[in-house]
């Protein structure tokens, strides 16, 4: 016996090949099947030319001019060569070389040959991370199945690689968008599943049969999710929801008429514990800051798909809100849009529509959601006001315009100069019992209305900032006595209305915060190793 020992013919499946001659013309081939080829597994392609339980026979016949290999099968000569034969000893001989050379006989031969090596390549291109390159060779492999099928239409392995062949080239997509998903690679996740989707919709309209329809859900579900979690990272804008508002009433809700503030969407069910435990945060969250800067929209879930568990049903979380809570009936395309995976799902979204985040529902809500205002607000709000006067550090020309204080009197909130019934306009200081100047600022009609300053008794600023008709407004500074700044806050109508930070005198920060109406949104403290911890108490250590 001679056996084949070409790497091409084992993955084809050639073993052991028993020779023997009939006569001197004409010599048999045996070309066995090993068992476990008689049925392959769904999960990998079958070996090329397998026909079930029957073996494989070749007939070498040897005439005056030629050599002639035939399949009994088929009872068609698959190649002849010419070779002048002298003897019965040269026949063998000629049988061996032919042999060596049956990978490309059998190549010629099958119809399946040529679909069976495109398979491999791809298989090949799939284990190296090439997955369109793959996917691609997996559709070529296809094309020459379907070539092999009209030769053969009865044959199994051709039927069952072309269809292994069909789910490799989505199922390649799927797994390599997997690992780019799980890399945070979420953009060209969002492609690749795409393109799956697309293949598996395209190898159902050519079978006639949804045989992929829970590969097609996963690849929806993580593309979705793949997505939002892209144009999150973009901060792209947030898609449009137009709901009907829960409660009974015909009222629209649309996220579009909350351009201009920050919108906290919550996505939650009736039956979800977290989400009616989470209610009075909520509540607490709208009433700590300005309805003209924070709007919150729960969207209940109870009635799409997946969402759907018996509880207590919607009237009776509704009874448990305040009136003033916006509750809106959300639907399947809503959910798939937000890629709403849990409940309950908060998502911020700024003043210009755009994401900002996603707020884990284990958080705490009104440092995170304070926190995010803070660093999202606009440049104007933060800009200082404009200044009138020359250059605030040289203010000797000032000090020469100025009336000392003492000498204003106060009559219904205006001061007034001894003997003149107009309230005072102009410059006012104050001076420390030294005599040095201890403030400076300007009066417009009798109120404080301009710029100020103050100094301390060795000459040096500590504090500058604005009025607008006698409340503080605008940026304030203050500075420790080494000139190192201290704090600088921004006020509106008298009360701190923006971004708070606190400095200690060798320029390390203490604490930055949020507020909005003189009520503090969020806080973080730092101690003087630099680390954020909980309480002003550990800061000041």
């Amino acid at each position: 016996s001679i056996r084949a020992s070409s790497r091409q013919s084992r993955l084809r499946g050639s073993h052991e090949l028993p020779l023997r001659i009939l006569n001197s013309t004409s010599l048999v081939l045996w070309k066995s099947r090993p068992p476990w080829s008689r049925f392959p597994s769904r999960s990998s392609p079958a070996k090329p030319g397998h026909r079930g339980s029957l073996p494989e026979i070749l007939i070498i016949e040897n005439t005056s001019a030629q050599i002639t290999v035939g399949d009994l099968l088929t009872v068609n000569p698959c190649k002849s060569l010419s070779f002048p034969p002298t003897s019965p000893f040269h026949s063998l001989v000629a049988c061996a070389l032919w042999l060596a050379l049956l990978t490309g006989v059998q190549a010629d031969g099958r119809p399946g040959d040529d679909a069976y090596k495109k398979l491999r390549n791809a298989d090949g291109l799939a284990r190296k991370g090439r997955a369109q390159e793959a996917s691609k060779t997996y559709l070529e492999a296809v094309q020459l199945y379907n070539k092999a099928l009209e030769a053969d239409p009865d044959n199994r392995s051709f039927r069952q690689n072309h269809l292994y062949c069909l789910d490799k080239s989505a199922l390649v997509l799927i797994k390599q968008a997997d690992s780019l998903r799980k890399a945070g690679n979420f953009s060209e996740a969002t492609v690749l599943y795409a393109g799956a989707i697309e293949r598996y919709e395209d190898v159902h309209s050519l079978l006639k049969e949804e045989k992929f329809s829970g590969n097609i859900e996963y690849a929806r579900v993580h593309g979705r999710s793949s997505a939002f979690k892209d144009a999150l990272a973009r901060k792209a804008p947030a898609p449009e929801l137009e709901l009907p508002v829960a409660g009974g009433s015909e009222q629209t809700l649309k996220l579009s008429d909350y351009r201009g503030k920050f919108v906290l969407l919550e996505f939650f069910a009736s039956w979800c514990k977290s989400c009616v435990e989470s209610a009075p945060q909520i509540s607490k969250l709208q009433g700590d800051i300005r309805k003209d800067d924070l709007a919150v929209i729960r969207v209940c879930l109870d009635e799409v798909t997946g969402f759907k568990r018996r509880g207590q049903g919607l009237a009776a979380f509704l009874r448990a809100l305040p009136a003033d809570h916006l509750v809106a009936l959300g639907t399947d395309e809503i959910s798939e849009y937000y890629a709403v995976e849990s409940v309950p799902t908060r998502i911020l979204i700024d003043r210009k529509g755009n994401l900002v985040r996603q707020i884990p529902h284990d958080a705490d809500l009104r440092h995170e959601v304070g926190s995010i205002i803070q660093a999202n607000m606009e440049p104007e709000e933060n800009a200082e006001p404009v200044r009138t006067g020359r250059d605030r550090d040289d203010v000797s020309d000032f000090l020469k315009e100025a009336v000392d204080g003492k000498t204003l009197r106060t009559i219904k909130g205006l001061r007034y100069q001894a003997g003149i019934s107009t309230p005072y306009s102009g410059w006012v200081k104050g001076t420390h019992q030294s005599g040095n100047v201890a403030a400076l600022m300007q009066y417009k009609d009798g109120k404080a209305h301009g710029l100020a300053m103050r100094w301390d008794r060795d000459g040096k600023k500590i504090a500058e900032g604005a009025f607008r008709e006698n409340k503080m407004d605008g940026v304030w500074t203050e500075w420790h006595e080494n000139g190192q700044k201290k704090g600088e806050s921004r006020y509106r109508n008298g009360r701190i209305d923006g971004r708070l930070t606190l400095w200690r005198a060798d320029g390390t920060k203490i604490a930055e915060g949020a507020f909005r109406d003189g009520k503090e949104i969020s806080r973080t403290w730092w101690n003087s190793q630099g680390s954020v911890v909980e309480t002003e108490e550990e800061a000041m250590k």
